[in-house]
């Protein structure tokens, strides 16, 4: 039962990791943005020892310090929004802290990503966009969703569709459970 709860662990793990799929534009309008004070603080998973501090950084803006086991950090500006009954969280990255001329920075794109949220007692559970679901997705309905591919080091999808297109999508196969990884839970602290 350990080595099974260990791969699972580890499963979830990657599947946060490879499933967080960039977008160019945001899921969320301004009309869709909230708050909701249950996500303030912090939150641990306690298997994989990542932790997740959630501030209130503005209107309808938090600031997310996401930690990970070697005690690294990123630092993320988090939007809470809701698209019809279901909560999402919309992450973008600060600007990174490189120590490189901006001539290289220039080149680096910073992008959206975006999971489904949902919180119960002291639990904050959080469901990326599943990587192989949304590669079936899309080959199932190529123009469903305008997207480009890098072929070389680190193949990877990049959603490049617009705001309207993103919702469109994220409604038709979201409540489903067709485009999403199950949750990761984390702990309160």
């Amino acid at each position: 039962m350990k080595k099974r709860f260990g791969f699972g662990v580890f499963l979830s793990i990657l599947i946060l990791a490879a499933g967080c799929i960039p977008t160019i534009n945001p899921l969320y309008t301004e009309k869709d943005l909230l708050e909701d004070p249950r996500l303030e603080g912090e939150w641990i998973h306690e298997d994989s020892e990542q932790g997740w501090s959630f501030a209130k950084s503005g209107d309808r803006q938090y600031e997310l310090v996401f930690t990970d086991k070697q005690k690294r950090e990123g630092r993320f500006i988090a939007r809470l929004f809701k698209l019809d009954e279901t909560l999402y969280l919309d992450l973008f990255p600060q600007k990174p802290h490189l120590d490189a001329p901006e001539f290289y920075k220039l080149h680096l794109l910073s992008a959206h990503t975006f999971m489904r949220v949902r919180f119960g007692d002291k639990r904050l559970g959080l469901a990326p966009v599943h990587p192989e679901r949304l590669e079936k997705l899309l080959k199932a309905d190529p123009d469903g969703m305008p997207y480009v591919r890098r072929k070389k080091v680190n193949p990877r999808i990049l959603l490049i569709g617009s705001t309207a297109q993103l919702q469109a999508f994220v409604r038709k196969h979201g409540p489903s459970g067709e485009l999403f990884a199950d949750d990761m839970e984390l702990k309160k602290q």
